[in-house]
């Protein structure tokens, strides 16, 4: 098993991790997500521009040529102006997909993965790294808050209608 920066020959398989990760989150809120088949091909290469533009990166765990769990993390930050946080706060890391193939989940991926997304954020001299779940996934944020991440802030939304 090895983490390794994504690699083209892994585009289909990181699609079809993206897919499972949609899937997965449209089951819990079919209202906020869509399908993963609609979205996952589209949304992967919004991620390797973005991270390329972010410096960010995406990391995938393999065995083999199997990819087996991927995650997307870049250079994030408020607006200089922002007056409403301290400013080291105001450059973080990222991370805006983690996802572990079924076959592969509680076997400690998604840690290594988060540890590599920590480790790639450090380079870039960061001091903070965020992630967000959906508020309907509580697995994830129970994940999260397990690793040693802290609620900040809630999300919350209304749908206006005319």
């Amino acid at each position: 098993m090895a983490i390794i920066q994504f690699q083209g020959e892994f585009y289909h398989a990181a699609i079809a991790l993206m897919a499972a990760v949609q899937d997965h989150e449209h089951q819990l809120c079919p209202e906020l997500v869509p399908i993963g088949s609609a979205v996952a091909e589209a949304h992967l290469n919004y991620l390797i521009r973005h991270c390329q533009q972010n410096n960010g990166a995406i990391y995938l765990a393999i065995d083999g040529i199997q990819a087996l769990a991927l995650i997307s993390v870049y250079l994030d930050e408020e607006d200089a102006d922002a007056q409403h946080i301290y400013p080291e706060y105001k450059r973080y890391g990222y991370v805006a997909d983690l996802v572990v193939a079924d076959t592969h989940r509680r076997q400690g991926l998604a840690q290594r993965l988060m540890l590599q997304a920590e480790q790639h954020c450090k380079t870039l001299g960061l001091t903070t790294i965020k992630v967000s779940s959906l508020a309907c996934n509580t697995s994830a944020s129970d994940f999260y808050q397990a690793i040693g991440y802290k609620p900040a802030e809630q999300l919350f939304t209304k749908a206006l209608t005319q």
